[in-house]
């Protein structure tokens, strides 16, 4: 751990060692971990590891390796595990049929993080908080992919989130449709895409011509190097703002050997080689897993990345827990000014740019216009940011 880190409250030095896996009592640190407990600040704790999300693996931690956490402190994250485990079982079951029902329509599908993700990473699917099943299907196969689902039971929200537009309106500024089972209620997103922009970790026709599908392929994780990279790209995406995105990276990068040379090559064909060195210096700042050679070269002509590591560590572990919801702007602002300077083509940079003034899908909720009124978002979409503004400001006043 970054000893810069250490020096600190011992809340957040306690977090970082309980989300992680530890796969025996050997590997588990327990006098470190008793001297942190034995002088932490357990408001503070729970506040930032609502933000963490990685409740599963501290209670898991803490109760398989016993260590003496307060009562009340103890109950509350039993209650969380449990709520995560119970909702993870069910997403798992939901995720067993799609992929049987995907392989029977030959539609190559992979699953994005979830409880594939907790499974190989930690051995269960009940150790990684997820909330919903994300599906990444070929942009070809969405239309088949869609009457799929809905023949399964799953009603599409895409109306309730972005308004009423049609599929193609939709396809141009967004990279997924949400859908919901109508009996269990578990939420699913569709993907096209990985990205929302066209050009960012964009995966080739090739990808998909020369994937070898197989019925054990349905549904499931992506390839190990494209894992990585979408991993470090959608962490470096949300301002790394929660631990349990970083804690994947640093586990995935511990389970096999990399060929980093390999894997630099298609982090910048993938045009991700920015959001790719982010998230490894930040693994190797804050849990210190080895920094490749391919990504020191790169760090000495990019200081960038160096200065973004230190602003998401001050989110990670900030001196005032703050909101991080789309309502917070400042927040969103960072976001798209963070996507703008970690992107390295001036297409992505100006399509990013473009799509900051975009309606967004709290733009839509405000009122749900036809088709032909579409333009009216443009205009409303200042007016409502500028309201949330005013009554964010007056209610903390």
């Amino acid at each position: 751990m970054n000893p810069a880190l250490s020096s600190l409250n011992t809340d957040f030095p306690l977090i970082l060692r309980l989300s992680r896996y530890y796969p025996s009592r050997q590997n588990f640190p327990s006098d470190i971990v008793d001297s942190l407990v034995a002088h932490c600040d357990f408001d503070l704790f729970q506040k930032k590891l609502a933000r963490a999300r990685t409740w599963p693996m501290v209670y898991h931690n803490i109760t398989t390796y016993q260590v003496k956490f307060p009562e009340a402190v103890h109950q509350i994250l039993k209650k969380k595990a449990q709520r995560t485990a119970f909702r993870n079982l069910k997403n798992h079951r939901m995720l067993k049929q799609l992929q049987h029902a995907f392989w029977e329509k030959r539609i190559p599908c992979f699953s994005l993080k979830g409880t594939l993700l907790s499974k190989r990473l930690t051995g269960s699917i009940g150790l990684r908080h997820s909330i919903d099943i994300d599906l990444l299907v070929q942009p070809e196969r969405i239309t088949e992919s869609r009457q799929l689902l809905e023949n399964m039971g799953y009603e599409c929200l895409d109306e309730k989130y972005y308004g009423k537009l049609d599929h193609q309106q939709l396809k141009k500024f967004m990279h997924h449709s949400v859908f919901r089972h109508k009996q269990t209620r578990c939420l699913l997103e569709l993907h096209w895409r990985l990205s929302r922009f066209r050009n960012d970790i964009c995966l080739s026709r090739q990808f998909w011509d020369h994937l070898k599908f197989t019925a054990e392929m349905s549904c499931r994780l992506l390839p190990d190097d494209e894992l990585l990279l979408y991993l470090c790209w959608h962490g470096s995406k949300h301002l790394w703002f929660r631990l349990k995105w970083l804690v994947d990276i640093f586990q995935l990068i511990n389970q096999k050997q990399w060929d980093w040379r390999h894997l630099w090559i298609k982090a910048n064909r993938y045009r991700c080689e920015r959001s790719f060195a982010l998230g490894i210096v930040l693994s190797h700042e804050i849990y210190q897993t080895p920094l490749p050679q391919e990504i020191r070269k790169y760090l000495k002509n990019q200081p960038l990345i160096c200065r973004l590591a230190q602003k998401a560590i001050n989110l990670l572990n900030p001196d005032k827990v703050t909101d991080i919801s789309p309502e917070n702007y400042g927040i969103e602002i960072r976001k798209i000014w963070n996507q703008i300077r970690l992107s390295s083509s001036y297409s992505c940079k100006i399509e990013i740019a473009a799509a900051s003034i975009r309606p967004r899908r709290l733009d839509m909720q405000v009122i749900h216009l036809p088709k032909c009124l579409f333009f009216a978002y443009y205009m409303l979409r200042p007016v409502r940011i500028a309201s949330s503004v005013f009554k964010r400001f007056y209610k903390n006043a």
